[in-house]
């Protein structure tokens, strides 16, 4: 499998030395070394009482140390998607009011059939991203009237969608078809709830390769594409950050699907596209980082 990387819009995964590669594995396996000796230690003393806790709060330690060891390497390591060179379409907080409650909208959600290419208006398409897949900040608008958006364990402030750690590993790419006011391009969203345009349009001809030359896609109003940064988790979680990841994306589409449903367009997910022809496309180089799911929003 070959890939063909625009060296412009490659992110910082694909500039790092090799050590630090080495020294993410090393802390990876150290913590996994001292999670167990953690949880067995703790065993020891629920079974012995008073005798053993020496050997838990070491166990503890090592545990505590490995942990920022590894969030160490964790911060001057692993990849956030950023653009620089990107034109950025600015999206504002949009409210449109819904027909329906939260009962009816979990109630009537539907995949989306036979897509009529109409088109979506970009406050459509900034509602669904903002209920979706942007800080819960934004979400919300009202900053004064929140509780605090982050905490101790989290890298990041939080999203709306549940993430293993705080970590988020996801990011969401968008291909409008019909979008008005985008023009033909691919565009990755940022969490200042901006769109960047990569100025890497992916040719028509590859799409519809890509997709199997499928109308639900196809003939939608904007593709959807999930890419996970999987180090961003493993680098905690080691090889159980691939399950994580995998809910973390479902319970992100399911936001994105309600959120659809709500403003009376219809989401579908798309499992069914050529990795690799997409990958190239967007810098990914398929082992660190892969696309996970695709999406199509659409007219009813």
């Amino acid at each position: 499998m070959t890939f063909k990387i625009n060296p412009r819009f490659r992110s910082p995964l694909h500039e790092e030395p090799q050590y630090l590669f080495q020294d993410y594995h090393l802390n990876s396996e150290l913590v996994a070394h001292a999670q167990t000796d953690l949880v067995e230690s703790e065993i020891n003393q629920d079974q012995s009482g008073e005798g053993e806790k020496s050997v838990s709060l070491t166990a503890k330690a090592i545990y505590d140390q490995s942990m920022a060891s590894a969030k160490s390497v964790y911060q001057s390591v692993l990849p956030i998607a950023s653009y620089p060179r990107a034109t950025v379409v600015p999206l504002t907080r949009t409210q449109l009011n819904s027909s329906f409650n939260f009962e009816q909208v979990v109630a009537r959600r539907r995949s989306l059939r036979g897509p009529t290419q109409r088109e979506i208006s970009l406050d459509e398409l900034s509602y669904i991203l903002q209920y979706s897949a942007a800080e819960v900040e934004i979400a919300m608008g009202n900053q004064s009237a929140m509780p605090s958006q982050t905490d101790a364990r989290s890298q990041y402030p939080y999203r709306v969608y549940p993430s293993g750690g705080g970590l988020y590993p996801l990011e969401v790419f968008i291909i409008p078809r019909t979008v008005v006011g985008l023009d033909t391009d691919t565009y990755h969203y940022e969490l200042e709830h901006n769109l960047a345009g990569l100025g890497q349009p992916i040719p028509e001809h590859v799409l519809h390769k890509a997709f199997f030359g499928r109308d639900v896609p196809l003939r939608s109003g904007a593709i959807v594409i999930v890419n996970a940064l999987f180090r961003r988790s493993s680098y905690k979680y080691g090889e159980r950050a691939y399950r994580l990841v995998m809910v973390e994306a479902g319970a992100m589409l399911q936001n994105m699907s309600l959120a659809c449903e709500a403003i009376g367009l219809r989401f579908c997910m798309v499992c069914g596209f050529v990795d690799s022809l997409l990958a190239s496309y967007l810098g990914n180089n398929g082992i660190d980082e892969g696309i996970v799911m695709c999406g199509a929003i659409g007219k009813k």
